[in-house]
């Protein structure tokens, strides 16, 4: 967490979403299409620290409440909630916005979500990451357990190459989460830095 009790967003790359909201457990059949993982193996990634579950309709109420708390950890949602949004508009939003998105949640209590992360393609092949995270659930386990399950989709089905981050230049928990998982500087702009890490 900030020291400005800021929640925590971050970025890492992905592909082309699905529009439909009620529809979103087949988005990753829709996009990956013949590829040998079956699409269940995208739509719930676990392990002893966390559940990565796709983001439904369901799941609406919970990630507006994320995205519109007073001081959530994040990079990539700042001016993402519109004025008059509804928490459906947002999630639909969202969905077309980014390539895969999941909400995370600790194993230990899988019925509460406690932030989300996010795999998008844009101007580049190369996958990014994105997190946000409510700022009382900042653990450094929460967050390198949700991005080694999903660097595993982008590795082993999307065959990347590599995964892009970016952060903003004053997050010190951003960039000491980078430096943990070995992310090498890229490039930057006034305010962020965008990282790269190749995938073995």
């Amino acid at each position: 967490m900030q020291s400005d009790g800021v929640p925590i967003r971050h970025n890492v790359v992905l592909i082309k979403p699905f529009n439909m909201l009620c529809v979103i457990d087949r988005i990753w059949h829709h996009k990956i299409g013949s590829e040998t993982v079956p699409p269940e193996t995208a739509h719930q990634l676990a392990d002893d620290h966390v559940v990565l579950s796709v983001l439904t309709r369901a799941d609406a109420d919970s990630f507006f409440a994320l995205h519109t708390a007073p001081s959530p950890h994040n990079s990539w949602a700042s001016g993402f909630i519109l004025q008059n949004d509804t928490p459906d508009l947002a999630a639909q939003r969202t969905v077309e916005a980014f390539d895969l998105i999941w909400t995370i949640r600790l194993a230990s209590c899988p019925e509460r979500i406690i932030g989300d992360c996010s795999l998008r393609r844009a101007e580049s092949d190369i996958p990014a990451f994105a997190y946000t995270l409510f700022p009382e659930q900042w653990l450094e386990t929460v967050i390198i357990s949700a991005y080694l399950l999903v660097s595993a989709i982008a590795r082993n089905t999307l065959h990347a190459q590599a995964i892009s981050y970016t952060a903003r230049k004053n997050d010190v928990q951003a960039l000491r989460f980078a430096e943990i998982l070995g992310f090498q500087y890229l490039t930057q702009s006034s305010s962020t830095l965008t990282m790269l890490k190749q995938l073995e």
